[in-house]
């Protein structure tokens, strides 16, 4: 997942605005999936924890 993290952002900053802005919209989907996914990880992991 970092890696993945780190391939888009070496994207934007290569290729700057020059992107389509509805890519750019993407790829900030993607990152805040991204995000969700790992904050309800961590909340699962660690309610199983506790049992």
């Amino acid at each position: 997942m970092p890696i993945l993290m780190l391939l888009c952002g070496l994207i934007l900053i290569f290729q700057g605005w020059r992107l389509d802005p509805i890519l750019q919209f993407e790829q900030l989907l993607s990152f805040l999936l991204i995000i969700y996914l790992i904050i309800k990880d961590i909340i699962i992991n660690s309610v199983d924890r506790d049992r």
